[in-house]
Order: structure tokens, then sequence, then C-alpha cells
């Protein structure tokens, strides 16, 4: 469970991934990293792993204030991909990396394009 909880935090629709030379830090937080909406309980069994997306702008942040750090900068965190529980088994298919367009494609997509391609 704990494995499929960190992969969604990366692999979602379109999610930002880039090469290390390419690779834009507040981008990698905002758009490679999600907000995991979860009960309550789940977090404080989680250590705050919903809020991944705080943790990849200042890892210095302890797991007790990352809700804290969200809800005092909404502004902030608004353009960063929510998952719900229910959105999981969709965001699981998310998983090529698509060098060019740099974001994360599922296979059905890279098939697509190889397909328009030929």
């Amino acid at each position: 469970m704990g494995i499929i909880l960190f992969t969604v935090q990366h692999n979602f629709e379109h999610s930002y991934a880039s090469e290390g030379r390419q690779w834009d830090y507040d981008s990698g937080a905002i758009e490679g990293s999600s907000f995991l909406i979860l009960p309550r309980w789940l977090n404080w069994f989680t250590a705050n792993i919903a809020y991944h997306h705080i943790h990849h702008l200042s890892a210095a942040i302890p797991n007790y204030r990352l809700i804290e750090c969200h809800n005092e900068y909404p502004d902030l965190f608004s353009d960063v991909t929510r998952v719900k529980l229910s959105h999981i088994p969709k965001s699981l298919k998310y998983i090529l990396w698509d060098r060019r367009a740099q974001r994360i494609i599922s296979v059905a997509e890279y098939r697509q394009q190889t397909n328009h391609a030929a």
C-alpha cells in the first residue's frame, strides 16, 4: 500500500518529468508531485505523505508541519494536481516518461504517438 501511495505522488496524468540537466526544481514540486486527498487518520498513519509536493519544495519542513504549510499558502499550491483515493487505479497507468514533452504518459498514449508517427 505504501508503494502505491508513493507512486501516485509522481505518476499521474501528464505529471512533469525532465532530464537531470533540464530539471526545474519548482516545476518538479508543483507539476511533478501531487496532493493526495486522504482521510485524516490515513494522513497521520502515513506521516502526511499526501503533502509530498511541499516536501519537494523544502525537505527541511518536518512531516508534522506539512499540513500547516499547505494551509498557510493556498495560492502557492493551487496548481498542484489533487489525486483522490478513487483516482489511484487510473494514476497507475501513467508509467512512461515522454522525454520530448517532459511529462509522464500512459502506455496507451505512447502507442497512440507511435501510430501517428508511422
